[in-house]
């Protein structure tokens, strides 16, 4: 184990200007007879112009046996048209779930989204510390993290994953295998209620009308749920408010 955390060590400061990962390309390719699968979820979307909606990057099949024994760190790079997406955010989900009594030694060395594009690189900066406290390394299936969008033109764009590194217990890297997601955004936008090409006053009266209801009340309008979670509630104000005076193309 000491010789796994030298290792990792020198892969960390050799690797902090780029990848944490890409280092450990030329390691024995016996670590490549096993895939781990990333996905983007869902892998269809379709959305409402003006529309926020969120995707997770998940992984699936961490082995738990040797020589594997799970990941300790991973990295992706997500691409999408920019004319028809704009990224707004990337929340890491596993790391900062699984270190919870011990967050500050997370090493995010990268989560950030631009135009056209997320990455995402985190690892532990105390590999030893965190097999302590049992929170890796990571087996199975999961979400490495959450990425939201605003749509703003319709039409269709993939949700590419690349550049996918992943990093074993002992410093190994796993190929990683993506899986694209698709995104359709329809021309109406998001908060046109009434479906008439305009976010107006009479949509805003509509959403009054249906606030606070669920599917299984009188009151409902599933028009009036503009984020389709189930409730007409002050998220879906929200975006009405933000379309508000806009017309479809």
């Amino acid at each position: 184990m000491k010789k796994a955390l030298v290792v990792l060590s020198l892969l960390l400061l050799t690797c902090v200007q780029g990848s944490v990962f890409a280092c450990s390309r030329t390691v024995k390719a016996a670590y490549e007879e096993e895939t781990i699968t990333m996905r983007v979820l869902p892998a269809n979307v379709t959305v409402k112009l003006g529309q926020p909606f969120s995707v997770n990057v998940t992984f699936e099949n961490i082995p738990n046996t040797m020589p594997y024994n799970g990941v300790t760190g991973c990295e992706f790079d997500l691409t999408w048209n920019s004319s028809i997406l704009r990224g707004v955010s990337i929340q890491d989900i596993a790391f900062h779930t699984a270190a919870t009594n011990d967050s500050s030694n997370i090493w995010g060395i990268k989560s950030e989204v631009s135009n056209g594009s997320a990455s995402y690189v985190y690892t532990w900066q105390d590999l030893q510390r965190a097999i302590d406290y049992g929170y890796t390394p990571f087996l199975g299936n999961g979400t490495w993290a959450s990425i939201t969008f605003v749509s703003v033109e319709s039409g269709e764009t993939d949700l590419h994953l690349s550049s996918i590194e992943l990093g074993t217990i002992s410093s190994e890297p796993i190929v990683g295998v993506g899986v694209d997601g698709k995104v359709f955004v329809a021309k109406i936008l998001a908060g046109d209620i009434d479906q008439d090409g305009t976010v107006n006053s009479v949509d805003a009266g509509l959403l009054s009308a249906a606030f606070g209801s669920t599917p299984l009340d009188s009151n409902w309008n599933p028009n009036a749920d503009i984020n389709n979670d189930g409730v007409v509630d002050i998220f879906d104000a929200v975006i009405l408010a933000s379309n508000f005076g806009r017309t479809a193309p």
